[in-house]
């Protein structure tokens, strides 16, 4: 049996693209606004919490593979790239792995949405 630690955490959320951003948000306890979210063919927009934009446009969105890829990937990759962000091998460590386990929500939901309309 191998010891599994978790080493990073990672987090893009409607409070921001950071776990530090997540962790104030859980702290002040208070529900983060709503924004209305059109939708084709209702009356009513969607009330949604919607995802900032980040302050500035991260680096790694330059990648050739990340260029057309849909905003939940780029949370993805912004949030196990927080994850591991930290983490360094040592010089000293000869048999130096790393596993990503990354989760995702919605994307399902999302992805249906663009194919029913």
């Amino acid at each position: 049996m191998s010891r599994i630690f978790v080493a990073g955490l990672g987090a893009v959320s409607p409070a921001g693209w950071n776990v530090a951003a997540l962790r104030q948000a859980l702290v002040v306890g208070e529900p983060l606004p709503v924004q209305p979210l059109a939708r084709p063919g209702w009356d009513q927009p969607l009330r949604a919490r919607l995802v900032p934009n980040p302050p500035t446009r991260p680096e790694f969105l330059a990648h050739p593979r990340l260029r057309r890829t849909s905003p939940i990937t780029h949370y993805a990759a912004a949030a196990a790239l927080e994850a591991v962000g930290q983490m360094r091998p040592q010089a000293a460590a000869k048999n130096f792995r790393l596993g990503v386990v990354a989760c995702l929500q919605s994307g399902c939901v999302q992805y249906s949405c663009r194919f029913y309309e």
